[in-house]
């Protein structure tokens, strides 16, 4: 795209907390894009380690810089970037992940191609805690569907959402009710895709960042069971709006919500172990097999006779036997068999 035929201004929202590791490669990855009409709202949300000062190492009149003295979180302090926003469209870049240098090039030559066209997806691709690939995820994606669908759910990466201004104007801000729960970008995309036209690009221009974050150690030391409720708790959103077109965030329609929360909690406060289960499962989808293994045996520990919880230990045994053993000591047939 030549940006000097189209001068619309774009807004990244960062917030940040604690990312010395990954936050200078987040804000290159903007400030190196091949389209450059950018403004970057970089957020301190109290960080306790040098984030501040990478931050402050920036000398670019792109960036806009926010700072917190108290920890927010991340939702408030989207919500607060996202009322400072100047641009035309406004996208996100995670301080822990990075974007591919194309990629706000490309999002805003399929907007050219449709003005009737309101926010975008992407694919995108994930990577370890050390930069290595570990998926893609390329798939389609119907946005058309997910507004009228309950039965279809999408997989995607929220930072990937790139939306016109007036997106915004309309939709408003993320739902506070998700503040330090997660899951709020994929209801704000729901609530988006109902009054908006969508596209989604098949092409992995986003690329996000699989480990063990500080959010995910938090709620792991604190039996906080938000994380693995809340997915299903919009999925009962969506289907409620999609089949009586009834909205269960607003005031008059908050109980039949906090209702199904109860349905929902109800499980792990019956059952101590399921906690621990459902966590050994996340982090074994981070490929991080010594945390997955161990937490696993504290669910054993919580109900030593509950059969299930002691599946987990030998399967992910197996798993880390599986990566441990050379391949070339293992027969082709049976190699063959452990690939797939």
């Amino acid at each position: 795209m030549d940006s000097s035929k189209n001068r619309s201004l774009v807004s990244i929202i960062m917030p940040c907390y604690n990312a010395e590791a990954f936050v200078k490669e987040a804000i290159f990855s903007m400030l190196n894009q091949t389209y450059q009409d950018l403004e970057i709202l970089i957020c301190d949300d109290a960080s306790t380690d040098s984030t501040k000062a990478i931050i402050d190492s920036f000398n670019d009149h792109r960036i806009r810089k926010f700072y917190h003295s108290q920890n927010l979180g991340y939702l408030l302090t989207c919500n607060e970037l996202f009322q400072a926003v100047n641009g035309d469209f406004v996208t996100f870049q995670d301080a822990d992940d990075f974007s591919e240098p194309g990629r706000i090039t490309a999002c805003l030559e399929q907007f050219d191609t449709d003005p009737d066209l309101g926010f975008i997806t992407t694919d995108y691709r994930s990577i370890s805690k050390s930069g290595k690939t570990m998926q893609f995820s390329s798939h389609p994606v119907d946005l058309k569907r997910f507004k009228s669908d309950s039965s279809y759910s999408i997989s995607i990466c929220g930072a990937s959402i790139f939306i016109r201004r007036k997106v915004l104007t309309t939709i408003g801000l993320y739902h506070p009710f998700f503040a330090r729960k997660g899951g709020e970008d994929y209801e704000w995309l729901f609530r988006i895709a109902r009054q908006f036209k969508g596209f989604h690009i098949q092409e992995p221009l986003y690329v996000y960042r699989m480990y063990d974050s500080q959010v995910k150690l938090y709620n792991m030391r604190h039996g906080n069971i938000d994380s693995f409720i809340i997915h299903p708790a919009i999925e009962f959103i969506r289907k409620v709006w999609i089949e009586r077109k009834l909205y269960l965030l607003e005031e008059e329609n908050i109980f039949w919500f906090e209702e199904k929360i109860k349905q929902l909690e109800e499980p792990f406060f019956r059952d101590n172990s399921m906690f621990y289960r459902s966590s050994a499962i996340e982090f074994l989808n981070l490929m991080d097999f010594k945390r997955s293994f161990f937490i696993a045996l504290i669910a054993v520990r919580k109900r030593p006779l509950k059969l299930i919880n002691y599946v987990y230990p030998f399967y992910i045994l197996y798993l880390i036997f599986r990566r441990k053993v050379p391949f070339q000591l293992i027969p082709d047939s049976l190699r063959a068999k452990w690939r797939k």
